[in-house]
C-alpha cells in the first residue's frame, strides 16, 4: 500500500515538498509523529506526541510523553508515562495513570482515568520537587468499565466502581462510588463513600458520608461522618461525632461521642459514653447511660441505668429501673428525674454532684413510678413516689407523693409527706389481707404497724386505716390466737403520741398521749391528754380519762370506768361504781317540770322544793 505523508507547509516546496510530519507506521492504516521516538504498531493506530506507543489495535495516543496505548481501541489524550492496556480503556492526561489488568485487558474492558497522578498504581517514592516518581510504583489492576477522575494514587478496581478525585483511595468493590478525600477504601458492592480520611465502606450497599477513620462495615450501614464510628451490622446508621458504634440490626448512633447502639433497632442519639444494648432501645443524649432492657428508654442524665423491659428514665443521675432476677419483673417501670433513684447506700458528694462510693440498685417494681427526689425505692407492683428524699414504696398500688425517709409497705395505701412515716406490715402462717387502703397523711414519725399470723381466724386484715399527721402516732394491728372479724379502719386525725392498739372502726382526733387499746372497736377519744379507751363503743374527752368497759362516755379530767359497762361520767376525779349509770360531781337541773302530768315513768318532776319521781 502506498505511504501517505503528511508535509509541514512551513518547511518549504509546496506540492508534496518539504519535510513529512505523519507518516504510516508499521501497523496497518497506522500512522505517526515523525522524529519524535514514537510508534504506531496496532493497525489502524494513531500516535503523536514524544516516545509514545500506540500498539494496540484502533488504539490512539494525541500527545504527550512515553505514553502507551496498548489495548485494543484504548485511547490517550496526552500527559507523560500512562499506560492504556485495556480494551477500549481511555486516558486523559497526568502522570503515570494506568488502566490495565495482568490477566487480560478484557478484564478492565472501559476502564477510564481521566487525569491526576499515578492512579492505579500503589507505592513508589513521589517526589513533589522534581514533579516525578523516584521509585516507579506498581501497577493495580483496573476494574471492568472502572472510573478515576483524577487525584493521586486512586484504585478503581471493581467492576463499574468510580473514583471522582482525592488521593490514595481505593474502589474495589462492584458499582461503588468514592468522591474523594485520602486512603479511602470502598470495597463491597455498591458501597460509596463521598470524601475525608481514611474511611471504610465495606458492606454491601454501605455510604461512609465523610469524616476521618469511619467504618461502614454492615449491609447497608451507613456513616455519615464524624471519627473513628463504625456501622457494622446490617442497615445501622452513625450519623457523626466521634468514636461511636452501631453493630446491630438497623441500630442508629445519631453522634456525640464513644456512644453504642449494640441492640436490634436500638438508638443512641446523642452525648457521650451511652449504650442502647437492648433490642429497640432508645437513649436520648446525656453521658454514661445503659439502656440494656427490651424497649428501655433514657432521655439523658449521666450514669442512668433502664435494664427493665419497657422501662423509662427520663434524666438525672445514677437513676435505675432494674431487676437482678428479670428485666421482665420490673417491666415499665420508670423514674422521670433526680439522683440514685432505685438505689440505697454509696456516698454522695454535694461538691462535685457525683457518687463518690457508688450505691447499691434495688429491685425495682413493675409499672412503678420515681418522679424525682434523692434515693426514692418504688420496689413494689404498680408503686408511685412523686418526689422527696430516702423514701421507700414496696407496696402494690400505693402512693408516697413526698418527703423524707418514709416507708410503705401496704398495698393500695397512701403517705402524701412528712418524714419517717412508716406503714409495716407482717403476715405469717397463712395469715392473710384483703385489702390494705391505708392512708398517711404527713407529719412525723407517724406508723401504721400490722403483724398477724395464722393463729388470727376471721375475716383478716381490712385496713383502711388514717393518721392524718401530727407527730409520733400510731395504729397497731397484732394478733395470735385470736378471734376478730376485722382489723382496720381506724383513724388519728392528729396530735402527738397517739396509739390506736387496737383491731378496727376507732377514733381518736388529736391531743397528746391518747390511747385506744386492747381489742376495741369503734371508740373514739375526742382530743384532750393521756386518755385511754381499753374497751368498744366508748367517746372519751378531756384529760388524763380512762374507759375499760364497753359503751362508755367520759367528758372530764381524771375518771375511770373500769369493769362497767355503758355508764358516763363528767366532772373530775370520778370512778365509776356501777353499769349503765351517769356520774356526775355536782347536778344542776333547770326548768324541771311542776308536774306529772303527761311524764313517763321515772321521770323527775318538782313539787315545792321537793323532787319527785314519776
Amino acid at each position: 500500500m502506498a505511504q501517505v505523508k503528511i508535509y509541514n507547509s512551513s518547511s518549504g516546496g509546496g506540492g508534496g515538498g518539504g519535510t513529512p510530519v505523519i507518516l504510516a507506521d508499521t501497523g496497518t492504516g497506522s500512522s505517526v509523529r515523525c522524529g519524535v521516538s514514537s510508534s504506531a504498531s496496532g493497525n489502524y493506530s494513531f500516535a503523536v506526541g514524544k516516545s509514545t506507543t500506540a500498539s494496540g489495535n484502533y488504539s490512539t495516543i494525541s500527545g504527550g510523553s512515553c505514553n502507551v496505548a496498548s489495548g485494543l481501541i484504548s485511547t490517550i489524550s496526552g500527559g507523560e508515562k500512562n499506560l492504556a492496556q485495556a480494551i477500549g480503556g481511555f486516558i486523559g492526561g497526568g502522570e503515570c495513570n494506568n488502566v490495565c489488568n495482568t490477566t487480560s485487558g478484557c478484564l478492565a474492558f472501559g476502564a477510564v482515568v481521566v487525569g491526576g497522578v499515578g492512579n492505579n498504581t500503589t507505592g513508589g517514592t513521589w517526589s513533589l520537587a522534581t514533579c516525578t516518581f523516584t521509585v516507579a510504583p506498581t501497577i493495580c489492576n483496573a476494574g471492568l468499565y472502572s472510573f478515576v477522575g483524577g487525584g493521586f494514587q486512586n484504585r478503581a478496581t471493581g467492576q463499574n466502581a468510580v473514583i471522582v478525585g482525592g488521593k490514595c483511595s481505593t474502589a474495589s468493590g462492584q458499582y461503588t462510588f468514592l468522591g474523594g478525600g485520602a486512603n479511602n477504601s470502598s470495597s463491597n458492592s455498591y458501597s460509596t463513600i463521598g470524601g475525608g480520611k481514611s474511611n471504610t465502606a465495606s458492606g454491601q450497599y454501605s455510604i461512609v458520608g465523610g469524616g476521618q477513620s469511619n467504618t461502614a462495615s454492615g449491609n447497608r450501614s451507613v456513616v455519615g461522618g464524624g471519627f473513628t464510628n463504625t456501622a457494622s451490622n446490617s442497615y445501622a446508621v452513625i450519623g457523626g461525632g466521634r468514636n461511636s458504634t452501631s453493630s446491630n440490626y438497623a441500630s442508629t448512633v445519631a453522634g456525640g461521642r464513644s456512644n453504642i447502639a449494640s441492640g436490634s433497632i436500638s438508638s443512641a442519639l446523642g452525648g457521650c459514653g451511652n449504650t442502647a444494648s437492648g433490642d429497640c432501645s432508645i437513649i436520648g443524649g446525656g453521658q454514661g447511660n445503659t439502656a440494656s432492657g427490651l424497649r428501655a428508654t433514657i432521655g439523658g442524665g449521666n450514669n442512668n441505668l433502664a435494664q427493665a423491659i419497657g422501662g423509662f428514665v427520663g434524666g438525672g443521675t445514677c437513676n435505675n429501673v432494674c431487676n437482678s432476677t428479670s428485666g421482665c419483673l420490673a417491666y415499665g417501670a420508670a423514674v422521670v428525674g433526680g439522683v440514685g433513684n432505685n438505689t440505697t447506700g454509696g456516698t454522695w458528694n454535694l461538691a462535685t454532684c457525683t457518687f463518690s462510693v457508688a450505691p447499691t440498685i434495688c429491685n425495682a417494681g413493675q409499672y412503678s413510678f420515681v418522679g424525682g427526689g434523692f434515693q426514692n425505692r418504688a420496689t413494689g407492683l404498680s408503686s408511685t413516689i412523686g418526689g422527696g428524699a430516702d423514701n421507700i414504696n414496696s407496696g402494690i398500688g400505693s402512693f408516697i407523693g413526698a418527703g423524707c425517709c418514709n416507708t410503705l409497705g401496704g398495698n393500695c395505701s397512701f403517705i402524701g409527706s412528712g418524714k419517717l412515716n412508716k406503714m409495716i406490715y407482717i403476715f405469717t402462717g397463712g395469715a392473710g389481707a384483703n385489702n390494705y387502703n391505708d392512708v398517711i397523711n404527713g407529719g412525723l414519725s407517724n406508723c401504721i404497724s400490722v403483724n398477724l399470723n395464722a393463729g388470727c381466724s376471721g375475716g383478716g386484715y381490712e385496713g383502711g386505716q388514717v393518721i392524718g399527721g401530727g407527730q409520733a402516732n400510731c395504729i397497731v394491728n397484732t394478733g395470735s390466737g385470736v378471734y376478730l372479724d376485722n382489723y382496720g379502719y381506724n383513724t388519728i386525725g392528729g396530735g402527738h403520741n397517739i396509739r390506736i392498739l387496737g383491731s378496727c372502726y376507732n377514733t381518736i382526733s388529736g391531743g397528746t398521749n391518747n390511747a385506744i387499746c386492747g381489742f376495741a372497736q369503734s371508740s373514739t377519744v375526742v382530743g384532750g391528754v393521756g386518755n385511754t379507751i381499753n374497751g368498744s363503743n366508748s367517746v372519751i374527752g378531756g384529760n388524763a380519762n380512762t374507759s375499760s368497759g364497753y359503751s362508755n362516755t367520759i367528758f372530764g379530767e381524771g375518771n375511770i370506768i373500769g369493769v362497767f359497762n355503758c355508764s358516763a361520767i363528767i366532772g373530775a376525779n370520778i370512778t365509776a361504781d356501777r353499769c349503765c349509770t351517769l356520774h356526775i360531781n355536782n347536778l344542776s337541773i333547770k326548768s324541771i317540770p311542776t308536774s306529772a302530768a303527761g311524764l313517763p315513768s321515772g321521770s323527775v318532776w318538782k313539787n315545792g322544793n321537793v323532787l319527785n319521781i314519776v
